[in-house]
């Protein structure tokens, strides 16, 4: 008898939400943001802030890490429009999307698969990843070893590595989300394929409104 397929235990829409919906949403669109943080109840922070630099396709984070990007609640942040051209620091420290998806991913997996990912697929790895920038588990460079060599079942890794489902789980939906992987075994999800949200022509607007230059 095989084993029983592990599927993702969140809720589906968990990628359609809060931050990183906006993330998302300004990559997709090539819109700049700065998503500014609350230093108290009232006031936003000058020197804490995400900035998604959707036109070059980076992202600068300062004085913040991803558990408080992952958990942050929409009273915790506002965001405002940039100025293309104008984000200080855009080349000297910002990093691409793809470690912000794998970041993002791999702080909100903590040892779960995430939505359209499951244990039973059929993954490779189309590259290496820059693990120098990244969070990683203790065996993340021999899961790459092995994903990279050859198409292999999250499962059969899982077994023929001998590490835990939760490292395994974490990696793969990090690596899944930074869109690393090729699957083999059924027609591929987008990694965050959006929903149109019923309220599109609202955040249309607002996105709009972000694109103004602050008085």
């Amino acid at each position: 008898m095989g084993m029983a397929q592990q599927v993702s235990d969140f809720h589906p829409d968990i990628l359609e939400e809060g931050i990183f919906r906006i993330a998302r949403k300004a990559f997709d669109y090539h819109k700049d943001i700065q998503i500014l943080f609350s230093s108290d109840e009232y006031l936003c922070s000058s020197d804490r802030y995400l900035v998604i630099s959707g036109s070059t396709g980076r992202f600068i984070l300062s004085n913040l890490n991803f558990d408080q990007i992952v958990n942050a609640n929409a009273n915790d942040y506002r965001v405002r429009g940039l100025k293309a051209g104008l984000i200080p620091g855009a080349r000297q420290v910002s990093r691409p999307a793809d470690e912000f998806f794998w970041r993002y991913a791999f702080q909100l997996s903590a040892g779960r698969l995430l939505p359209s990912c499951r244990s039973n697929d059929v993954v490779q790895l189309r590259h290496w990843p820059n693990f120098t920038r990244l969070p990683i588990t203790p065996n993340s460079y021999r899961i790459a070893a092995l994903l990279t060599a050859r198409p292999t079942s999250i499962d059969t890794a899982q077994r023929l590595l001998q590490v835990s489902h939760a490292e395994i789980n974490q990696f793969y939906s990090a690596a899944w989300l930074a869109g690393y992987t090729r699957l083999f075994n059924r027609p591929l999800d987008t990694p965050v394929q959006f929903k149109t949200h019923e309220h599109i022509g609202v955040i249309r607007m607002l996105l709009n409104r972000f694109r103004r230059p602050s008085r």
